[in-house]
């Protein structure tokens, strides 16, 4: 999970919701687009836009790294658990991991998740993990599980919206993928919601290569050929468009059907 590469400007209290907004079906289709990761629907008169639960998974070849002397940067301890779970509730609320969550579920979440991660939910807590502190608050965040015989996971990387895009994920990251490769560890693995824009292109910036999934080859191919057809029934398909459109879907297509094809624990890698 994580929520990287945000808008900065996140008004207080502000979080992301899902659209169910009451329109014409005209108007809908008019106006709402096909996108990957997202469910877009009409029923009852009303649009309903949500995130699905759609997951891409990441690669990290690990490999020593130059990194800055950041102070602050740091191993998370037990006593950090507190700030740990007021950092989660401030940069998920961004996200669309927990869109539509009522916000007392949405703590009850966060707390969990920070337990789980000091307990032994998903493997256990990885010295290699790093914080990030300012002022005695935790901003930023690389939570890592070592699962062995698996690859250790990126299980969590979180920066808090005011500290949006100025190097936090980069630089805790950094710190722990240098740990890791120190440990001997040669890969790390990581997952983002296919809704979740920045997250992913944070992975693609970092390093992190994609691993094939027919769920996410079926949701792109899908997302193109759809969007396409709507614009064009619309008339207002761009020949530029037809063309970038037309081009996505075709190699997604290809990808579906070369991924349908192989046996089925092959078809989507395991986080």
């Amino acid at each position: 999970m994580g929520t990287v590469g945000n808008p900065p400007a996140v008004r207080p209290g502000w979080r992301l919701r899902s659209t169910r907004r009451k329109m014409s079906f005209e108007t809908f289709e008019r106006t709402v687009p096909v996108r990957p990761g997202w469910k877009r629907e009409y029923y009852d008169g009303r649009a309903s836009v949500r995130p699905s639960w759609t997951r891409v998974t990441f690669e990290l070849d690990l490999v020593p790294r130059a990194a800055t002397r950041v102070r602050g940067i740091r191993p998370p301890a037990a006593d950090d658990s507190d700030e740990l779970v007021g950092a989660f509730l401030d940069a998920f609320r961004c996200a669309p991991d927990y869109a539509d969550y009522p916000m007392a579920a949405f703590r009850k979440r966060a707390a969990e998740y920070v337990r789980g991660f000091f307990g032994g939910v998903r493997g256990a807590w990885s010295p290699a993990s790093t914080v990030a502190v300012r002022g005695g608050q935790v901003v930023a965040a690389a939570l890592v599980k070592e699962r062995s015989p698996h690859p250790p996971l990126l299980d969590c990387l979180l920066v808090r919206p005011g500290f949006f895009r100025r190097g936090w994920a980069n630089a805790v990251a950094t710190r722990t993928a240098s740990v890791l490769a120190a440990a001997g560890f040669t890969t790390l693995r990581s997952t983002a919601l296919l809704a979740n824009d920045p997250s992913i292109g944070w992975h693609t910036a970092f390093g992190f290569r994609e691993l094939p999934d027919l769920f996410v080859a079926q949701a792109r191919w899908h997302c193109a050929a759809h969007e396409r057809d709507r614009l064009e029934a619309l008339g207002r398909l761009t020949a530029g468009e037809r063309e970038r459109l037309t081009a996505l879907a075709e190699y997604w297509w290809s990808e579906v059907r070369r991924l349908d094809a192989l046996p089925f624990a092959a078809r989507h890698p395991a986080a």
